[in-house]
């Protein structure tokens, strides 16, 4: 997970009652792992003569890191922390450590993404989920997350660049 926490406040995520014991402000507080390219790039070479079938790595499993606010902090620090770390897992693939790249997400932002992941587009699949199909029903369960037709949009943008796309 590219950071710690989401805006998004779905009413179904499981992540802040975990979160409640550590007091941390899962959906009002996020903090970015501004460090982990640079981990992530030593653990993969760490890692590096793992059987193929085991090089697998899922990102976004319990936070979102295409979050309108935190990328536009970032960008103003002149970051952009899953951009970094895409880079990082295409250059280990061209060095012969090849790794898939499954990413979750619930954010159309993700298109922002697509001329680099059109690039590992032999090793990226991204899934995007919906919770309903009526948007007034998904206001209420998913509150701040981007609406079905932008989320669409995203799939479409990215299907059309060739990257494997599946919808939860």
């Amino acid at each position: 997970n590219p950071n710690s926490g989401c805006f998004y406040g779905c009413k179904y995520c499981y992540v802040p009652e975990f979160m409640k014991r550590s007091r941390w402000r899962f959906t009002t507080e996020v903090q970015v792992k501004a460090w982990l390219p640079e981990v992530l790039d030593q653990e993969l070479a760490t890692y590096r003569d793992l059987p193929q079938h085991l090089k697998r790595v899922q990102v976004n499993e319990s936070c979102e890191s295409y979050l309108p606010k935190v990328m536009k902090t970032m960008a103003k620090q002149g970051r952009d922390v899953m951009r970094e770390i895409l880079e990082v897992f295409e250059r280990h693939w061209l060095a012969g450590n090849q790794w898939m790249v499954h990413i979750l997400t619930k954010s159309n932002l993700i298109t922002r993404h697509v001329e680099i992941l059109s690039r590992l587009k032999h090793m990226v699949q991204v899934e995007m989920s919906f919770a309903c199909t009526d948007e007034g029903l998904r206001r209420k369960v998913e509150n701040l997350a981007p609406s079905n037709k932008k989320r669409l949009n995203a799939i479409n943008a990215l299907s059309e660049a060739g990257i494997f796309f599946r919808v939860m």
